[in-house]
């Protein structure tokens, strides 16, 4: 009988090992599958859902249910060189919102770059008498309304070399007024319109087209 409650512990105990050591195999070959660059997206993504989770300046009307953006998974072909061309005289515009509120803004020029063999531009504004560093792109696509938020996304850029740099619309994310009604956000210009259908960034927040 100790004789096998002996093999029976030493059989449940490997069992056991194999267990764990399956899983261990399983988050290796899950993170080698993950590119470099899918895994800082995630990280990033991360970082935004416990922000949004946490922090007491949080868009979401009840953080304490809050599970988590929802995203088109990574994708390296969304990420692109585009350049910028400065406009010369930088009018300033008074940009609608969806509270049809208007927010002084200034065009400071277009962002060209090629996605699928298309060429494409956008108007990259800054606020007025902001004191951010980048730019904001404010745009719509053809997945507005079908699987991303219908009032369009954003794009934030930092442009330190205008004739080359990188834009990535896997950070496209949406206003906060998808979140909550008590924000007043943007609305994408016309002329920020891409003929294409952009898997990519973040999705549709739940109940909310």
């Amino acid at each position: 009988m100790d004789i096998n409650n002996r093999k029976n512990s030493t059989f449940i105990i490997g069992a056991i090992g194999l267990v764990f050591l399956g899983i261990l195999v399983t988050q290796f070959l899950l993170l080698e599958n993950n590119s470099e660059y899918e895994v800082q997206v995630q990280n990033l993504r991360n970082q935004k859902d416990t922000q949004f989770a946490k922090s007491v300046n949080s868009p979401i009307e009840n953080p304490k249910d809050f599970k988590g953006l929802p995203y088109f998974p990574p994708n390296e072909s969304y990420k692109t060189q585009a350049s910028f061309t400065p406009y010369i005289l930088k009018d300033t515009l008074q940009m609608r919102t969806t509270t049809q509120e208007v927010r002084k803004m200034v065009a400071a020029g277009k962002v060209r770059f090629q996605l699928f063999k298309h060429e494409y531009e956008l108007t990259a504004y800054k606020p007025v008498g902001g004191e951010e560093k980048g730019y904001f792109i404010p745009f719509k696509d053809m997945s507005n309304g079908v699987s991303t938020y219908g009032g369009g996304r954003y794009m934030d850029v930092e442009i330190k070399t205008p004739s080359s740099f990188t834009i990535d619309f896997n950070f496209a994310y949406n206003p906060y007024c998808v979140y909550s009604e008590k924000y007043a956000c943007p609305l994408p210009p016309p002329e920020n319109l891409i003929g294409l259908e952009l898997f990519a960034g973040e999705k549709m927040y739940p109940d909310k087209k």
